[in-house]
């Protein structure tokens, strides 16, 4: 295997394990540290000498994917021009076979480290903007338990406090029994 063919293998290792990091569920480790982790991966995301990286990596990795089909339509068009002298014997026959079996590997490999690579960026992205999603949803409520109870019409309070208009919203949208919300006018039954 040459050098750039045995770079993008370790590239793909590198790229799978960094893709299967972000898979793992976080719920057993304290949240505190949690937020840490992810504040870090996604300022990580944000800087530029990691967009660099990635897409130097990218480059590599497709300078490889452009010599590799290159390679390979070269070992087609020799074994059009002159298939009589690859079969001659079984040795040469057998050669041929083995460059392109590593040929093709080459390609497999190259393609699939392009693809992981853009996999991890858009991942990257989605984690950023689910952490931002968050973040608001997270100064929402707080704006929401911090702000007093509201008024209506007739004076009186439309929610005494805000875990009261939580599990309202909550039973609401059907989030608190697990069960989807129903319509009031699903239970009537039309007659005709």
């Amino acid at each position: 295997m040459s050098l750039f063919n045995r770079l993008v293998y370790y590239f793909l290792w590198v790229e799978l394990a960094a893709f299967l990091l972000t898979l793992i569920p976080l719920g057993f480790i304290p949240l505190r540290r949690r937020k840490a982790f992810m504040h870090a991966v996604s300022n990580l995301a944000k800087k530029d000498a990691a967009l660099w990286i990635g897409r130097l990596v990218l480059f590599v990795v497709g300078g490889v994917f452009i010599d590799t089909i290159q390679r390979l339509y070269r070992m087609e068009t020799e074994y059009k021009e002159d298939p009589k002298q690859m079969s001659d014997t079984v040795s040469a026959e057998l050669q041929h076979k083995v460059r392109l079996f590593y040929t093709q590997r080459n390609l497999y490999l190259s393609l699939f480290s392009m693809f992981m690579v853009l996999v991890l960026y858009r991942r990257l992205v989605y984690q950023e903007e689910l952490a931002e999603q968050r973040k608001i949803v997270n100064d929402l409520n707080k704006q929401l338990s911090d702000s007093p109870p509201s008024l209506g019409l007739d004076g009186t309070t439309l929610a005494s406090d805000s875990t009261s208009a939580r599990s309202n919203i909550a039973a609401s949208v059907g989030t608190k029994s697990g069960a989807p919300r129903q319509r009031k006018g699903a239970d009537l039954q039309v007659e005709s």
